[in-house]
């Protein structure tokens, strides 16, 4: 069966996968002076981000980003705004978990 990218929200489309269904006016959005403020201590505002790479080649992105201190998750095949492809998961210095997602894989 295949799956049809569907919109959740600004940026979806373009950012890849959508984490949650909500949405201004739904019971626990942040509203006021706790929508402005940026994240404390306790946790971030953002769960990952992704940059598409192509050509994707998992050993050489592995080597390359480890090699510079970089900590680096299997790639696996995931499916994101476009479709199922490869991508793997790794992290910046603050923490940050970053996606790096190849090219679809035609018929998923």
């Amino acid at each position: 069966m295949h799956r049809q990218p569907r919109a959740r929200g600004p940026g979806h489309g373009a950012l890849g996968h959508g984490h949650g269904d909500d949405r201004p006016g739904d019971p626990g959005w942040p509203t006021g002076a706790a929508r402005r403020s940026a994240p404390g201590v306790e946790g971030r505002n953002l769960h990952h981000f992704c940059l598409r790479i192509e050509p994707f080649d998992e050993a050489a992105l592995t080597a390359y980003l480890e090699a510079a201190g970089v900590k680096v998750e299997p790639a696996e095949k995931r499916y994101g705004a476009e479709g199922e492809g490869l991508s793997l998961y790794c992290y910046d210095p603050d923490g940050n978990q970053v996606e790096l997602k190849g090219p679809v894989v035609p018929g998923g």
